[in-house]
Formats: structure tokens, C-alpha cells, sequence
């Protein structure tokens, strides 16, 4: 089959409700392979291809090296099309199913330096405004030239229709948002209301990285009935990562991280945490896995209003020291670490 007199297509690799990917040649780029997207929908009106251009304007202005470049859209048959990069890789999930036909897991070291490297890519479309909404290990692939993951069936076609759902709605009638990404995955905000914010994205992120570590399907590891996770005695891995991702999973989207930056710099902290003598990273370890307390909440008497601890506290995060919990935001355990003098 030949699209537009210049895709020639090889094959259908992908099919789902929002539409169909085929792995195709580009004739006038010397053959080259790219992925062409078909977006599947009740109706091509004039709305849905307004809808389908914006969204395709949005998609050409994002370059980062790991999401897949856009190509360009065409409209044929009354069908609507998207051209993107093609990635020679493998997924996550792909990865994760040839680990365990040989009784293995990713290790907490892999699944560090993948969020590490993903997180990043996320920061940068959160703040173009843009979200994913669909991560997952079937959207996570590892190019096999460099190792590097990339972030991909990030297309037109799930935002389009969501937003010709809604925007199609008869005046006067109320909106059912239509749900965009996968259960399990997806967080309650969204599968629940549609609505997203850049911290579901983080939500999913983190069941990815839960499934990596456990091999478990994220429904096994859900407890339904007290809706909370339950896979720590699952996974072999830190109590200060178990902590991390514990919070990237809150239920409440105000409990979460609210940006990738936040999560890094969780990750930054607890590496230099890491690099100190093991003495120092087991209390450490030790102090922040303990319930009940957080990472680092509010001090109990701030500075200057009166109370134990405001001669010696730590300069990092103000909690005094020996208050039974780890900070995160220093390179050390609450010890001795008194507060700056005043100059008198």
C-alpha cells in the first residue's frame, strides 16, 4: 500500500481503539523506515482535523532527543495521518518478558538509572504544557544504538480524541472526559474524571518502574479494597527508593511530587547520601524509612518561635537533630549541623 504517493508501507505493528501504526519507507528521504499513525474516529469533520492540526503543531515543536522526531501529517481517504520517526529498538515490556522466561527481574540499580534518565524527558514536556498520559513498559523503548530509553507513542491521536469528545458534545449535554492511558498505570484522577496533571504522568512512571522491579502485573500488586500499593515484600530494593516511589504513587495528586525536577533532586540528594561511609548511609536509610514520619516535612517550631531544638537545628531542612528522621536535602543524617550565627 502506498500513502500520499510516497509511504510505502511495510506492515500494521500496532493496533488499538485510538487508531493503527504501520512501519513504513519513506520514498523521498532514500527509503528511509519511519512509523506513520492513523487516527481512528467515528467521524472526520472539519472540528476533528482543526483538532488534529493543533495538536499536530503542538507535536512539531517538541525536540528532544528522546522522543521520536515528527515528520509531518496528511489527510487521504478521509483519513487522517501522522509520520514520525521510526526507533530501532525494544521495548520495556519486551525486555521485561525475555528477564523473565529466565527467573529475572530488572535490578534497583537499572530501574534508578532509567527514571533517572526519563524523568528528565518528562520535565521537558511538562513544561511545554504537554503530557504523556500513557507511560508504560509499552511505551518505553531502549535504542539499541546508544541504550538510550526514548518515550514513544507520543501521538496526536489520543489527545485529538479526547478533545473532539468533548469539544463534539451537544450544547447544553454533560461530558463523559474521555479516559487516555492504560489501567493499572494510569492514575485514579485521570482513569476516574480524564483529567491529568504533570505528576500523573509521574504516578505511571512509577508503576513502570514497580512492574520492573517485581515482574508483577501492577493489578496484583493494588490493594482495591484499601486503595493503596502493596509491593515492598515483592522487589529487593533501598527503603529510601521504596520512599520515593511510594510518593510518586499517592493516591491524592497533592501528596505526589508535583514536577520530575522535585523527583530528581530526590535522586541527586540520596546519591551523594549514597557516596558517604556506610555508616552514615544505613542511619540514613534506616531514619527515612521509618514511619511515621515523611521526607523532610515542616519543621515542628520554626526558627524564632520558641520551642526545643532552635539552638542546633539541621541548615538544610530545620529539623533539629536526633528527631528521627533522615534528610534528603543534605548529604547527611539530622546530626549535629547547627544553624548559621547571626553576626553580632
Amino acid at each position: 500500500m502506498l500513502l500520499r504517493d510516497r509511504y510505502r508501507i511495510r506492515e500494521a505493528i500496532a493496533e488499538g481503539g485510538m487508531g493503527r501504526t504501520y512501519l513504513a519507507e519513506d520514498l523521498e528521504r532514500f527509503c528511509e523506515p519511519c512509523v506513520i499513525k492513523e487516527f481512528l474516529a467515528g467521524r472526520t469533520g472539519p472540528k476533528e482535523r482543526e483538532l488534529f492540526a493543533r495538536e499536530a503543531a503542538v507535536l512539531y515543536q517538541i525536540d528532544h532527543p528522546q522522543i521520536p522526531r515528527f515528520r509531518g501529517h496528511f489527510e487521504e481517504g478521509g483519513r487522517l495521518f501522522l509520520v514520525q520517526e521510526y526507533i530501532d529498538g525494544v521495548t520495556l515490556r519486551e525486555l521485561l518478558q525475555e528477564r523473565q522466561t529466565r527467573d529475572q527481574v530488572f535490578p534497583e540499580s537499572e530501574v534508578v538509572e532509567l527514571l533517572l534518565q526519563i524523568l528528565p524527558v518528562l520535565g521537558y514536556l511538562h513544561r511545554q504544557n504537554i503530557l504523556h498520559r500513557d507511560v508504560s513498559p509499552e511505551n518505553l523503548m531502549v535504542r539499541s544504538r546508544d541504550r538510550l530509553p526514548m518515550l514513544i507513542d507520543f501521538g496526536a491521536s489520543k489527545e485529538v480524541l479526547a478533545l473532539a469528545t468533548e469539544n463534539l458534545a451537544p450544547e447544553g449535554h454533560g461530558i463523559t472526559a474521555t479516559v487516555v492511558g492504560k489501567f493499572g498505570y494510569a492514575p485514579p484522577e485521570q482513569l476516574q474524571t480524564g483529567q491529568a496533571f504533570p505528576n500523573s504522568d509521574l504516578y505511571a512512571l512509577a508503576v513502570t518502574a514497580v512492574e520492573l522491579l517485581t515482574g508483577q502485573n501492577p493489578a496484583a500488586l493494588y490493594n482495591a479494597r484499601e486503595l493503596r500499593w502493596e509491593w515492598h515484600d515483592a522487589a529487593a530494593v533501598s527503603p529510601v527508593l521504596a520512599n520515593i516511589l511510594d510518593r510518586m504513587l499517592a493516591r491524592q495528586p497533592g501528596q505526589r511530587y508535583r514536577s520530575a525536577e522535585e523527583v530528581l533532586t530526590e535522586f541527586v540528594a540520596w546519591k551523594s547520601v549514597r557516596q558517604q561511609p556506610k555508616t552514615v548511609v544505613a542511619t540514613v536509610a534506616k531514619t527515612v524509612a521509618a514511619p511515621p514520619y515523611p521526607l523532610c516535612p515542616p519543621p515542628p517550631n520554626p526558627p524564632g518561635t520558641g520551642g526545643p531544638g532552635n539552638g542546633s537545628r539541621c541548615r538544610w531542612c530545620l529539623w533539629p537533630p536526633g528527631a528521627g528522621i533522615g534528610c534528603l536535602r543534605a548529604p547527611r543524617p539530622h546530626t549535629a549541623a547547627p544553624a548559621p550565627r547571626r553576626p553580632p
